[in-house]
């Protein structure tokens, strides 16, 4: 998986608030939905996810969702100063149906480096069966951007449950996926659809 981009950082605590949600785009037929990302259109929340696996392109997905539908910022400190120190950490929430999504992001800067942490998590729990997804993205980029790190990792548990019975108690909840895309390097895309419930 793509770490984002932390060059944004520059632009503004705001600009990087936004690419750190940020994955790596595609050419081709599918690049219109996975370049667009996630959106809002009347009531219908799309988010899109891409992982190198349908379970970590389902978290990613369900977490751009949780952010269009409440993003909260946790702490931020925020300087006007070229080089000072910046920091700032926001989180994210959605609950569909029995699944539930969650993302924290952490920002940091100084003058010399940026730094973007990024977990996701997807939680399902039915009596004795469960099933949990974390992805976890760091990248560390130089200021200059001549040295760039980037990690990532997925981690599934699973108790007498799949992926597939998260994708159907989804389903129930309201969230459809309405298009599914592999590029050729292996990278999974979806494009998840939901409406929220209102009042």
């Amino acid at each position: 998986m793509k770490s984002p981009n932390g060059r944004a950082l520059g632009v503004g605590l705001l600009a990087l608030l936004t690419a750190a949600g940020c994955r790596s785009r595609t050419a081709g037929a599918e690049s219109d939905w996975i370049n667009r990302g996630s959106y809002r259109e009347g009531d219908v929340v799309y988010g899109v996810g891409a992982g190198t696996t349908r379970a970590d392109a389902l978290a990613s997905g369900l977490s751009e969702l949780a952010k269009l539908l409440h993003t909260e910022v946790v702490s931020g400190k925020l300087s006007q100063v070229p080089g000072a120190a910046t920091e700032a950490k926001t989180s994210s929430k959605g609950v569909f149906g029995g699944v539930v999504a969650t993302s924290l992001t952490k920002m940091s800067a100084d003058g010399s480096r940026q730094g973007v942490s990024v977990v996701e998590t997807v939680e399902m729990t039915s009596g004795k069966k469960s099933m949990r997804i974390a992805v976890s993205m760091d990248s560390l980029t130089a200021a200059d951007a001549a040295q760039s790190d980037e990690r990532s990792s997925i981690e599934i548990k699973s108790t007498n449950m799949t992926l597939g019975d998260l994708f159907g108690e989804l389903k129930r909840a309201g969230v459809n996926v309405e298009k599914s895309y592999r590029d050729k390097d292996g990278e999974v895309f979806l494009l998840l659809a939901y409406v929220p419930k209102k009042g």
